[in-house]
């Protein structure tokens, strides 16, 4: 008997690594939710590379990376592709969250390529030295969230490869968030430029103090845009020059060097009809300090009409006529009363022209009348059958 129990215990030794259900550091996340529970895993507690195929009964649909340490990078996962038996409820989503405390952490480029159906990623308080070129290769997302944390440095190409749309996943707006993240130095050139099916682009509390004229370059779908609480003084004109679907700003707490031609966007956002969800607050001048810059701008500044510095005929506070415009519309004005002119005229003509052949009708009628009468006289009186006479051009006479 006791041979027998150890030769069970032995086995169950054998087979315990097969039988685990589930990857050792991987859990169901505490809390109530719906039938999709999102899975956590610890940094350090699972092995890598964390294959999804490894997971038996929890779901890999909201996949949650805690405590996370000095890197991410794709050699660290192996083909998370399926989605079978996932929710429509939820986006099949990744979140990252660094270990508090830790100085650095770093992503490697094309870190997401074994997660090529994921929709939404999440990067929570991760003090990244780096964020190099096509980190988010391949990706397509209704979301990518960067909140906490700090970035010390961003490769102008981080966004190389990377399509960000809204897919109607979720009720919350689609785009780019980078939030609470303090940013050493300006943002490169066109950063995100390849992002031109983008919607929403957030840059809040990145300690942003200058923003580069092609900053939003080739953005012709972006409809909101928020660099909020960050340290601009002033943008430059044009910036937003390639923005035609915006319809909302967020430039609330920036302490703005308050002149007339700092506060361009004023104008421009009612040229343009775009919101301004809030407004940035003057540093300067001393008398104006922590005031809102548009009372500093409808204080001091000359106000512009509609056309701005445009010529043209401003005929509402946001719709300006230009000249051209303005002179195409009075030459199609004048083209409009010639011509109802001159069909007024050929309709006279026409109506004159049949009245005179009605007359010459009436008169030919009449004068056979007379010839048929006089015909009709003679034969009886002389009894011989008569002929009418030729006609001549006006008729027949009496």
């Amino acid at each position: 008997m006791a041979d027998k129990l150890v030769f069970v215990v032995c086995l169950c030794l054998l087979l315990a690594p097969w039988l685990e259900a589930n990857p050792t550091g991987c859990v169901a996340k505490p809390g109530n939710y719906d039938s999709t529970i999102p899975t956590q895993c610890t940094y350090g507690s699972f092995s890598t590379p964390l294959a999804q195929t490894s997971f038996t009964t929890l779901s890999t649909q909201r996949m949650e990376f805690v405590e996370y340490q000095t890197s991410f990078t794709s050699a660290q996962f192996s083909a998370f592709s399926s989605t079978t038996g996932f929710s429509t409820k939820h986006p099949n989503s990744i979140t990252i969250a660094c270990k508090s405390g830790i100085s650095s952490f770093a992503f490697g480029s094309n870190a997401f390529s074994d997660f090529p159906n994921v929709v939404e990623v999440t990067i929570i308080n991760c003090p990244s030295t780096t964020f190099p070129a096509s980190v988010f290769n391949g990706l397509t997302l209704s979301k990518l969230t960067i909140k906490g944390g700090s970035i010390a440095s961003i490769d102008a190409g981080t966004f190389t490869g990377l399509t960000i749309t809204n897919m109607n996943i979720t009720s919350e707006e689609s785009g780019l968030i980078i939030k609470d993240c303090p940013i050493t130095g300006t943002l490169p050139e066109a950063l995100f430029s390849t992002l031109t099916t983008m919607e929403y682009l957030i840059l809040e509390g990145l300690n942003l103090d200058q923003l580069e004229t092609t900053t939003f370059t080739n953005l012709t779908s972006l409809r909101y845009l928020s660099f909020a609480n960050n340290k601009l003084t002033n943008i430059t004109e044009g910036i937003f020059g390639e923005l035609r679907a915006l319809t909302e700003i967020n430039m609330d707490e920036n302490p703005w060097l308050c002149d007339c031609d700092s506060l361009w966007f004023l104008d421009y956002s009612l040229y343009h009809g775009i919101k301004l969800s809030g407004g940035p607050l003057c540093s300067t001048p001393v008398e104006y300090n922590y005031k809102r810059a548009t009372k500093y701008w409808d204080e001091v500044c000359p106000k512009l009409n509609a056309c701005g510095h445009n010529v043209g005929v401003a005929i509402a506070p946001a719709t300006c006529i230009l000249l051209a415009d303005f002179i195409s519309y009075i030459l199609v004005v004048i083209v409009v009363i010639i011509s109802s002119i001159a069909l007024g005229i050929i309709c006279k003509v026409r109506r004159d022209l049949k009245a005179v052949q009605d007359r010459l009708k009436n008169k030919r009628a009449t004068s056979w009348g007379r010839v048929q009468e006089m015909m009709k006289k003679k034969e009886a009186s002389s009894g011989v059958s008569q002929k009418p006479p030729f006609p001549t051009k006006t008729g027949w006479g009496n």
